[in-house]
């Protein structure tokens, strides 16, 4: 929380939408959520100052999300569902990360979200990952450490005739196994 509200003070804004996709995926919606990086979702979240975070998820992705402790989950089944949602709960000016949204989405919550001013976030954003807290280095730390083993083993993994996408497979499920 300590990160949200830093960025809050940096970019003067009392809300912020992250939304990611199969086609474009923010970071910054994997770094809030804290969510695997190797699960593919199209959801928006919603960091709201002094309130606890919120994703919105369609039905198949719903039970990925509901399940964490770092945010509330909301059940979408449509764009138009969402923009219900998003017009209780968002004010008028509305941070936005203009640099992992498409042109087509942005226009998209314009017209579903009227009356919404959107605000580029995406240097607020950069500004405030650019400082790791210690939880943060630690994690580094333990992660490095991790591939340096699952690099070292990597030749031991690999066989004549053995595809690409098997051995990148492999290496993929040593690093969920070590949840890194």
């Amino acid at each position: 929380m300590d990160k949200i509200n830093e960025l809050f003070d940096l970019c003067g804004l009392d809300c912020i939408l992250l939304k990611t996709s199969e086609r474009i995926a923010d970071p910054n919606f994997y770094y809030f959520t804290k969510l695997g990086k190797f699960e593919n979702f199209s959801s928006i979240l919603v960091l709201r100052r002094g309130r606890k975070p919120v994703v919105l998820a369609n039905v198949l992705e719903y039970k990925n999300v509901e399940k964490s402790r770092q945010f509330s989950a909301v059940r979408i089944s449509s764009a138009e569902d969402a923009a219900k949602v998003l017009k209780k709960m968002l004010p008028r000016k509305v941070g936005i990360n203009y640099a992992a949204t498409s042109l087509k989405s942005l226009r998209d919550f314009r017209s579903l979200l009227k009356g919404k001013k959107f605000l580029d976030v995406s240097q607020a954003l950069g500004k405030i990952r650019e400082t790791k807290t210690n939880e943060e280095l630690k994690k580094l730390e333990k992660s490095c450490k991790i591939a340096a083993k699952i690099i070292e083993s990597v030749p031991n993994m690999a066989k004549v005739g053995m595809q690409e996408r098997e051995l990148e497979k492999k290496i993929e499920e040593m690093i969920e196994l070590h949840d890194v």
